[in-house]
């Protein structure tokens, strides 16, 4: 079995497929011609393919990844990288992802940001993600969605999520509560009691809402606006 690789010598190379092996160092080099890599099941714990500018199709599931970074593969169509255990950040804001057809990220229970161009577009189109992911256009972003859910969050129910123009909230203790909107830069949006909210004026993408108890207890959710459900 391969337990490395080094490509860059074969600059008129177009395809490569090297999955079941046992690859921990891989050398992409300035291969021009390269579109096609299936690298799956192997040891990887890194990879540079910003070399690769012609790169369309990137499958790389049950590796050692901590991150992937797919920004500078403006042609890239497909991606495949489930089943990576470490994996927690992938980056492909590349300004052309509407041109990606295919993005699969499932069974990767630390991957928490998965940064896009657009969070909404992303959100609505590429299905196959996990929900512990968020699709995130910034740093700031993925920094604010990192809230700590306790014991009490199970107890609170907000419905549709997803929503477009309403929110329901219920929180089965029955108790008064206050409620708190943030944008997911932190700013607050909107304060209130009612536990029905109208939330035509609010523009598409994530926002927290926050529950505070009559214990001072906090409650946190991530809730999305879409544009279409």
């Amino acid at each position: 079995m391969l337990e490395s690789l080094d490509i860059s010598n074969n600059l008129s190379l177009n395809h490569l497929s090297c999955p079941i092996n046992e690859i921990d160092t891989f050398i992409s080099g300035d291969n021009t011609m390269l579109d096609f890599i299936q690298i799956g099941n192997n040891n990887l714990t890194s990879i540079d393919v910003s070399n690769l500018v012609n790169l369309n199709t990137f499958y790389c599931i049950m590796n050692q990844f901590n991150t992937i970074d797919l920004s500078q593969n403006t042609n890239i169509e497909k991606i495949g990288c489930s089943m990576n255990s470490q994996l927690e950040t992938i980056d492909v804001r590349n300004g052309n992802n509407i041109n990606i057809t295919e993005f699969i990220s499932t069974d990767t229970p630390n991957l928490t940001c998965i940064f896009v161009n657009d969070a909404v577009f992303s959100t609505e189109n590429w299905l196959n993600v996990d929900d512990n992911s968020t699709f995130v256009e910034t740093v700031t972003e993925c920094e604010a969605l990192n809230i700590n859910e306790n014991s009490y969050t199970n107890k609170l129910s907000v419905y549709p999520n997803p929503f477009i123009n309403s929110l329901s909230i219920d929180y089965s203790n029955d108790e008064e509560f206050d409620i708190s909107v943030f944008d997911i830069l932190g700013k607050e949006i909107l304060k209130t009691r009612d536990s029905f909210i109208d939330t035509s004026s609010f523009k598409n993408g994530f926002y927290i809402l926050k529950i505070k108890l009559k214990n001072n207890k906090v409650l946190s959710k991530k809730i999305f606006k879409a544009g279409k459900l």
